[in-house]
């Protein structure tokens, strides 16, 4: 993976994670969670064959439509919130 800090893209390592992907898509995987930032420079849409999730992207759309009240009815408190108090998540 320290290619891609050099802006490199090996070929090699596509294959790699969709290969890893289609072993998951056996397993009845529905989609794929990009949690580190440099993956989605090498895997996206166009060459995953599983959906993607980019956790970066997801975190930035979130950040800028701020947050929202949660409708969900658990004990698990999120960090943000329009007034800076934690509310139930």
């Amino acid at each position: 993976m320290d290619e891609l800090v050099n802006g490199i893209f090996k070929p090699a390592s596509v294959h790699a994670f969709q290969h890893i992907m289609r072993r998951l898509q056996l397993q009845e995987c529905d989609a794929v969670v990009l949690g580190c930032a440099g993956i989605p420079l090498l895997m996206n849409e166009t060459n995953s064959p599983l959906p993607i999730l980019d956790s970066a992207r997801l975190l930035a759309r979130g950040m800028r439509s701020g947050p929202q009240p949660c409708r969900r009815a658990h004990l698990t408190t999120h960090p943000y919130s329009a007034c800076g108090r934690r509310w139930q998540c």
